[in-house]
């Protein structure tokens, strides 16, 4: 193998060039929001078809096949989210009649919005 002038050989192969220097789009695709649709406790069919809906009308940068349990809240979501790089988070509840829709963006921001049937 040729070596320099200090003699000692210059490892080329072993390290793989930075992903941010030589991808132009790395630094826009890390920019992309990115989201969660689920519903939480008991819901109705429709509040079902409307979290379908809604995964659907996010594109595809949302959760399509999410698991979702019954008890689980928001901060376990939340907790899952960070790591996965989740900006947004729109959670389907129905307590009672009206269906609750609680949207989070980013980490501290909560909007809860009441959706009533019509009469």
């Amino acid at each position: 193998m040729p070596r320099g002038k200090a003699g000692r050989r210059k490892k080329r192969r072993t390290h793989a060039p930075d992903a941010g220097e030589d991808a132009p789009g790395a630094a826009a695709a890390e920019q992309v929001p990115r989201s969660f649709v689920f519903k939480s406790g008991r819901v109705a069919g429709y509040v079902k078809e409307l979290a379908a809906e809604l995964r659907q009308l996010m594109g595809p940068y949302t959760a399509a096949k999410l698991r979702e349990r019954r008890r689980a809240a928001l901060k376990d979501y939340a907790a899952v989210a960070t790591p996965l790089g989740v900006t947004h988070m729109l959670m389907l509840s129905q307590p009672d009649e009206a269906v609750n829709l609680k949207v989070r963006l980013g980490l501290t921001l909560t909007l809860t919005l009441t959706l009533n049937p019509k009469p």
